[in-house]
């Protein structure tokens, strides 16, 4: 039956082949009114797109191969290839099949061999099918000038006809040739490009920042954000002062001027004005053009129209000149049009951490053991730059919350090679750009989603339900700090273990907001875990402690794993804003901003002042701080009196949701794959927990409603109530700390603002991730930038947290173990002029209240004054013996600096300073 079939099918395309225009049909390209695309000439036939199918048109417009495939590639040599439903052959200028379509890709005829994709690796024909080159690389352009070039991995090479490399695959970008050279990079970064000969020798040195192919003599290169020709000597022949630029093409070269494109000759003279919305080099005679008005036609070399298309042309985004078949592998379109790559040694996936074992216990509850769910732990991988000043440095960044995820935060904040923060886009950027302060330029960057947040998720087949899953986060010990960090922790080992690379790196524990809270344990597990095996701390975690050992057993052998060997790794931790005190720092606060308690700041006079709502203090204080711990609190301040002078809570300088709207910014660009692929620089395609049908006993939230008003309702009850946090219903599952009440009305009203501004929600939609992924129950997202379900269990409705005394907001425990870890471990702590949520000022005055092991805590903070330091100063000395498992020393001092454009996210406001400041920490040993 199938040799049957198979004899019809090619009887069918010998016989028919591909339909040509039949007599006395009009043809013509250009009276037909559904054109929507169309390519450049080439062999004297252009490929047009015309109601969704592609067919050719010649240079007088007729239609000499009617629409009809679904993709189809220019002509070389007489063939083209083309795809017909999800297979790909080559036809002939009558078109007819030469190579049947039933290979995965084909790519361009060139010195009568075809690139053809087999089993996912390319290799190459001679036709009319017979494989000469087998298919073993990852990308396979056309031969030019003897060689191809070919993709092995993230690097390219030039092989010759007989498949043997010719220059090795040793590039992070290459191109084809032209006048004997080809543009070449061995980084891919910025001034990095330059051309290579056919041995793979550097003729023109690498100082550009982008390379186009040598034709007629002269190259296309962009240096300092404007693009020139060079000659094959490397001298400039036209001056860089274009916007974009093509290649020459039979003595002319489309160029962009100040928006408008227009052609130039060899000696750089404007030819035919900047006129068009894009412009296609010159085949022949002529040239593809497009108007203003998105209409195409041809022009002659003197700009004058040849043909009018009576449909509109689709623009595609200009091209930068990059080389034909530069065999990058594209994910999307970088603000430059160019396409991202994903590069080497970048990674992105999940962890998988079993169902753990573990306990807590103290003299009132006695001991209660716990097993968790199956959690998938995401992480993103960003290898350091060639010539990093750190490239044995492994930065761990976590944001916090708890429950907001560390991809919408620090990865989206000018610290990866890709930035998300709308105030540091390139014009035109499609929400995200290359990044010029990404810390690989210092080092290895580890980006992990805690449990439930960002793209990681839970698993258990209790989530079907709505019971089971209000169980999973209130009675499972799914959620508390402890474990939190011990997952963490083990996502770590593992991901350094599955990397032998990283198995000895120099670790840099990157915390953010809450992220000082869990990097305190994290340390504080790692430094001292044996006190967490045998019961003698209120979480006790066997399996960790082993998995800790046996990492410290592989890199040191039989030494004794003291707290200093562990820190001799694990000794480094950036704190951007960080809770590190709970409930003694909000209290701080509180006196702060009101100054009360011999406190003189006054913070809310100052706001009130300057918002023009001076002497309301006096006279008018809403119901709402009852329940917020009174009207003099941080968390009344926070809540109500920010957002009454219209101030955004995380950076005072700014109105009042100006943080939720550059999250909101971060986050639609996350939920878009291509997007998606490009910033995490590797494919989602290839990530398979990803996909929904890897995830049916998923959850990520209580209910499937994410905004604020909506986080505890029903789904099919819609967000709108203003007053939920009031609803009796609602009063056992909310936290009973002021400060952590405060930060979930913050949240839940910023989830709510977010949704409002971005678009009625279109910016939340995950119909992109849905078509590549599959659709999830409506518990489950794909992405939860904060995850107030998790916020809760940490803070208030889970068993364990305010029966052991372990939640973060009110417990002083977590300040004791970051005053511990400090005696071992190099320390770099923010001082942002206006976060409120994090109040600079009240960290180290909240370590005073240590009294049992704080003897004195002296500080200063930098200052932008005229001859004043921006590095601040700050030391905590220790009263003697205060740590029974060590030898106490007298102090200890921390990297202070000041930022005083600065709110909560530093990396946002001054990404550049904080880069430069970390770089020079890294020096202090």
């Amino acid at each position: 039956m199938i040799g049957k079939i198979l004899t019809v099918f090619l009887l069918v395309f010998t016989v028919a082949g591909c339909a040509s225009a039949p007599h006395g049909v009009d043809s013509s390209l250009y009276t037909s009114t559904r054109v929507s695309d169309m390519q450049g000439y080439s062999d004297g036939l252009a490929a047009v797109r015309v109601d969704e199918k592609w067919g050719y048109a010649d240079t007088s417009g007729a239609l000499v191969v009617l629409p009809q495939f679904s993709q189809a590639g220019s002509f070389s040599e007489g063939f083209a290839p083309v795809r017909f439903n999800t297979r790909w052959g080559l036809i002939d200028k009558n078109g007819n099949y030469v190579i049947i379509p039933t290979y995965e890709e084909l790519g361009e005829v060139s010195q009568g061999l075809v690139p053809v994709k087999m089993n996912g690796k390319w290799g190459y024909l001679k036709q009319p099918d017979k494989v000469v080159i087998q298919p073993q690389f990852d990308e396979a352009g056309p031969f030019r000038q003897g060689l191809a070039l070919v993709d092995m991995g993230s690097r390219k090479g030039f092989i010759s006809s007989n498949g043997q490399f010719v220059v090795n695959p040793r590039f992070a970008f290459l191109g084809t040739f032209g006048n004997g050279l080809a543009p070449a990079s061995l980084s891919g970064k910025q001034d990095s490009f330059g051309y290579v000969d056919g041995t793979g020798e550097f003729k023109v040195k690498a100082t550009f920042d982008m390379a186009g192919v040598f034709s007629d003599g002269l190259a296309p290169v962009l240096d300092d954000g404007k693009w020139g020709y060079i000659d094959p000597q490397g001298r400039m022949a036209i001056n860089l002062k274009y916007d974009d630029a093509g290649p020459f093409q039979n003595g002319l070269a489309p160029v962009k001027l100040l928006d408008k494109w227009g052609y130039i000759d060899r000696e750089g003279a404007i030819v035919i004005a900047h006129q068009f919305a894009r412009a296609y080099p010159f085949t022949g005679d002529n040239a593809l053009v497009v108007d203003l008005n998105g209409k195409g036609y041809y022009i002659d070399r003197s700009g004058r129209q040849l043909h009018s298309l009576t449909g509109s042309i689709s623009v595609p985004s200009a091209s930068k000149a990059l080389p034909v078949n530069s065999s990058l592998k594209p994910a999307a379109q970088t603000e430059s049009g160019q396409p991202g790559t994903f590069r080497e040694g970048s990674k992105a996936g999940f962890v998988t951490l079993e169902p753990i074992e573990y306990s807590l216990q103290d003299e009132k509850s006695g001991i209660t053991k716990y097993k968790t769910s199956e959690s998938r732990i995401f992480y993103s991988f960003h290898p350091a730059d060639p010539g990093a000043k750190s490239p044995k440095t492994l930065f761990v960044m976590l944001n916090g919350g708890p429950g907001a995820g560390t991809v919408v935060n620090l990865l989206s904040m000018n610290t990866a090679p890709y930035t998300l923060d709308r105030e540091h886009q390139a014009e035109k950027s499609g929400g995200y750009s290359e990044n010029k302060f990404s810390w690989t330029s210092i080092g290895n960057l580890l980006y992990i989603d805690a449990p439930a947040t960002g793209f990681s998720y839970m698993v258990s087949p209790e989530s079907r339900t709505m019971e089971g899953r209000r169980l999973e986060f209130m009675a499972r010990g799914n959620f508390n700090p402890f474990i939190d960090a011990a997952q963490i922790v083990r996502t770590i080992l593992r991901f350094m273990e599955d990397k032998p690379a990283m198995r000895d790196a120099e670790v840099v524990l990157v915390g953010e907001s809450y992220g000082g809270t869990r990097v305190s344990t994290m340390l504080n597990l790692l430094l001292f875990h044996d006190r967490y095996a045998d019961g003698s701390s209120v979480f006790r975690d066997e399996g960790l402690v082993r998995e800790i050992k046996a990492h410290f057993k592989a890199l040191f052998s039989d030494q004794e794993l003291t707290p200093k060997v562990v820190a001799g790794q694990f000794g480094r931790q950036v704190l951007i804003q960080p809770e590190l005190s709970g409930g003694y720092q909000d209290e701080i606060s509180g006196y702060m901003f009101f100054g009360k308690n011999g406190y003189k700041d006054s913070v809310m006079k100052d706001l009130a002042r300057e918002a023009g709502h001076e002497g309301e203090f006096d006279s008018y204080y809403p119901f709402k701080c009852r329940i917020l711990g009174g009207r003099e609190t941080a968390a009344c301040a926070i809540i109500y009196w920010v957002p009454h002078f219209d101030r955004d809570l995380y950076n005072s300088s700014k109105r009042s949701t100006w943080s939720n709207e550059l999250e909101a910014y971060a986050a639609k660009s996350l939920r878009n794959t291509t997007a998606l692929s490009t910033v995490l620089q590797y494919n989602v395609a290839d990530i398979k927990p990803m996909y929904a049908t890897a995830r049916n006993n998923a959850y990520r939230l209580i209910f499937g409603i994410a905004t604020g008003e909506g986080f505890l309702n029903d789904k099919d009850n819609p967000p709108g109530r203003v007053d939920w946090y009031a609803d009796p219903q609602m009063q056992k599952y909310l936290p009973k700390n002021p400060a952590a009440m405060a930060r979930l009305i913050s949240w839940g009203e910023s989830q709510a603002q977010m949704y409002k501004k971005s678009e009625d929600g279109r910016s939340f939609s995950e119909k992109d991730m849905n078509r590549l992924f599959g659709s999830l129950n409506y518990w489950d997202k794909y992405l939860v930038e904060m995850n107030l379900s998790a916020f809760l269990a940490f803070t208030g409705i889970s068993d364990e947290v305010e029966r052991y005394m372990i939640n973060p907001d009110s417990s002083p425990r977590y300040g004791l173990m970051f005053l511990e870890n400090l005696t071992l471990v190099n320390t770099f702590l923010t001082d942002a002029a206006h976060d409120l949520v994090i109040y600079s000022p009240a960290i180290p005055e909240a370590l005073l209240k240590y009294t049992d092991v704080v003897s004195r805590v002296a500080y200063k903070r930098g200052s932008e004054a005229p001859g004043a330091e921006l590095l601040g100063m700050f030391k905590v000395e220790y009263k003697p013996g205060a740590f029974k498992s060590k030898e106490t020393p007298q102090s200890a001092n921390i990297f202070y600096p000041y930022y005083a454009k600065s709110g909560h996210s530093v990396s946002s406001a001054q990404p550049g300073e904080l880069l430069s400041d970390i770089n020079e920490w890294l020096k202090v040993r």
